[in-house]
């Protein structure tokens, strides 16, 4: 038997329908939008269920989302509760985003006891470090001071030996909500914590919250007093002549880095401060200048030259 090829075909694959109503017609011809995600709850199971083996498990914050939106708190949270329960244990980082998920919505519609109570199966289920930050973070976009506030305390109690996070993380919230005088107490309990080999990093990330949320001509002080007893760090020294580069100018810039360019260091060293020199006079400076460090720069390699030269000699 020979079937013969319909010339009557879907208007999408390029073919007429002349044979179909007018109202099939139009409703064919309509431009179909893009499929985003669920539109009805009908759909929950089967998307989820689908999707649960492809790299990405995002249907669930987008079905957290959607319930939200219909005011459904119960079944915004079973969804969360669901998705804890299906993705794959290995799959951290999926999970640690339904809890800031949970954590966001808890704070947003939630109470203080349902919050503690995700908070802390969070911090039992999750990289507990990690979840402090979190809710820190979510509550101070949603400027719950004291709440943000406790968090932080609890952080300092619990990691203050293991990361400088909980500190420079802390003193960022108390600039931001102009309590700098409590931040500058912070950084005094923090080197009384924290181990010795950690002040420099430690004090170089308070000078540059005073530089740029606080008072600048502290933030000099104490970088200030890293270069003077630490003068072989050329990182400090580049993090601070940027800071001055941007908050004061290039004249305060260029003091510091003609200063840290005129020390007894090694090649290896210097090169990067000549180099971030010659950066900031081509980008700020004027004619004058840039050929000054030029000079400068010349008299520097034609100096190491010579040094590798008697070295090899000997």
């Amino acid at each position: 038997m020979k079937f013969k090829r319909s010339t009557s075909r879907n208007p999408r694959l390029g073919a007429r329908n002349d044979d179909l109503p007018a109202e099939k017609q139009e409703s064919l011809s309509r431009p179909r939008r893009p499929f985003k995600g669920p539109t009805r709850q009908l759909t929950l199971s089967r998307w989820v269920v689908w999707r649960i083996g492809c790299v990405q498990c995002v249907p669930f914050t987008g079905y957290i989302s959607f319930f939200l939106e219909k005011n459904d708190l119960t079944k915004a949270r079973a969804t969360a509760e669901r998705a804890l329960t299906v993705i794959n244990y290995r799959e951290e980082a999926e999970i640690f985003n339904i809890w800031t998920a949970y954590l966001n919505m808890e704070v947003a519609y939630g109470d203080e006891a349902t919050t503690k109570e995700v908070f802390q199966r969070a911090c039992g289920n999750a990289d507990s470090l990690k979840v402090h930050k979190q809710m820190a973070a979510i509550y101070s976009e949603a400027d719950k001071v004291e709440e943000a506030d406790e968090i932080f305390e609890a952080m300092i109690k619990k990691f203050r030996a293991d990361s400088d996070d909980v500190w420079t993380l802390y003193g960022e919230h108390l600039m931001s909500t102009d309590r700098a005088e409590k931040a500058r107490d912070l950084m005094k309990r923090a080197l009384t914590s924290v181990p010795k080999q950690r002040h420099v990093p430690l004090i170089s990330r308070f000078a540059q919250m005073e530089f740029r949320k606080g008072d600048f001509e502290r933030g000099r002080t104490l970088f200030e007093s890293l270069v003077t007893a630490y003068p072989k760090k050329t990182d400090v020294w580049i993090v601070y002549a940027d800071l001055c580069l941007k908050h004061i100018g290039i004249e305060a810039a260029r003091q510091i880095l003609e200063r840290a360019c005129a020390l007894p260091l090694s090649m290896h060293k210097l090169r990067p401060l000549f180099r971030k020199w010659m950066e900031a006079e081509q980008r700020y400076g004027d004619e004058k200048s840039r050929l000054l460090i030029r000079e400068k720069a010349e008299k520097f390699l034609q100096s190491s030259l010579d040094d590798m030269e008697e070295v090899e000699q000997d």
